[in-house]
């Protein structure tokens, strides 16, 4: 685990940032400490919210890119094509 703050050992003394399983983390702008276990709690949820964040991106990605090809196939390739001269109907401008 990596403590973003002091990293404090059994002995008090302070240590790295990587904890072992008896350091206690002091976070920056925190008063009180963290256990090693709480600290890996911690940075599992970050984890998971970055995780989760991207997922939604590249979802909201795809789901814009297949929109899109969509679009663009239904115009090169028409959606019904007309007679030149013929009047158009309603169904020609709904989907624009």
């Amino acid at each position: 685990m990596i403590c973003d703050g002091s990293d404090i050992d059994p002995e008090h003394e302070e240590v790295g940032p990587v904890m072992d399983g008896d350091d206690r983390c002091f976070p920056k702008f925190e008063d009180d400490y963290r256990t090693y276990e709480q600290q890996r709690d911690f940075q599992r949820g970050k984890h998971q919210d970055v995780v989760v964040g991207a997922w939604c991106l590249g979802t909201g990605l795809a789901g814009m890119a297949g929109v899109s090809l969509t679009r663009r196939l239904r115009r090169r390739w028409g959606n019904g094509a007309r007679a030149p001269g013929a009047q158009a109907s309603f169904s020609d401008f709904r989907t624009r």
